[in-house]
């Protein structure tokens, strides 16, 4: 019996003994919290429209912490929700506030982020919803050079992994259009070109960068960006969207009020991060 007493108090001082080492090693351990180093780029394999980022353009940011391990959700309370990080001199990009600086723990965590930058996003009624977020394109593009909508998602930020090499998509879709007039160039001084029966309104989905399109149908006057006497090129930045065959998409209006109107043979899905090209003659596109 004295035997079996001594034993058993061997096998309580020794699990205690590996208890105190346990919680003595976990006290030790040091997650001092690391400043996320961010590095921006576009990717633009079609080169649809802005092609890197400039000094002044400002992204919001999302910090998604994982749960048990696992990614959280877009839209959980956080406490880096629509960071501005504006990108300075140098290449390098921080928090319009020093107190938003992004430090990450022992935790790891999801980043997404968009561009540009809207401060309403969560703080207003119809933009709190981020799978539902409300864009638009402009209808007068050569007035506007904020058409163009980026976004971004890097997963796996940690303690170790804290300077980041984001690379941001375009979400729309360009157009260009080779317009040649095959020496009408006294018809074409003033002559007015537009793009029809395309929407103009989306909801994008901050998770995953989808687009939808909503709203309805309008013109949009594209950016004229070079012109000879016979030739026209014209761009504009488009919601994606399907259009059916038969569908006027252009018109150009020339001097003497003769209206000219290019219509789809075939249907025609306008997918983001793509750019299409249309060389178009007016001699042969149908008169309205």
């Amino acid at each position: 019996m004295k035997i079996l007493k001594k034993s058993i108090l061997l096998v309580f001082l020794l699990l205690y003994m590996l208890s105190c080492t346990k919680e003595s090693n976990y006290e030790q351990e040091d997650f001092t919290p690391k400043k996320v180093v961010l590095h921006a780029q576009i990717e633009n394999k079609n080169r649809i429209a802005k092609n890197f980022f400039n000094e002044g353009d400002s992204i919001g940011i999302y910090i998604v912490d994982y749960v048990n391990g696992s990614p959280g959700i877009l839209g959980s309370l956080s406490n880096s929700m629509n960071i501005i990080y504006t990108l300075e001199g140098n290449n390098a990009w921080h928090a319009a506030d020093a107190e938003d600086e992004i430090y990450i723990d022992n935790n790891m965590a999801d980043l997404y982020s968009y561009y540009p930058y809207d401060k309403e996003i969560g703080g207003t009624q119809n933009k709190m919803n981020l799978t539902a977020y409300p864009f638009r394109v402009g209808t007068n593009q050569n007035s506007s050079d904020k058409n163009d909508f980026l976004w971004a998602k890097y997963s796996g930020l940690s303690n170790n992994n804290n300077e980041l090499n984001v690379i941001f998509k375009h979400a729309l879709t360009k157009v260009n259009i080779n317009l040649s007039f095959n020496g009408m160039a006294s018809d074409i001084t003033n002559s007015s070109f537009k793009i029809h029966n395309l929407q103009t309104s989306s909801t994008i989905n901050l998770r995953t960068g989808e687009v939808t399109p909503t709203g309805d149908i309008n013109i949009i006057k594209p950016s004229e960006k070079t012109a000879n006497e016979n030739e026209v090129l014209y761009e504009a930045i488009i919601i994606p969207q399907a259009l059916r065959a038969g569908t006027p998409l252009f018109s150009i209006e020339l001097n003497d009020g003769t209206i000219l109107i290019y219509e789809l043979e075939n249907k025609l899905e306008f997918l983001p991060q793509k750019s299409y090209v249309f060389n178009l003659i007016v001699g042969t596109i149908s008169r309205n």
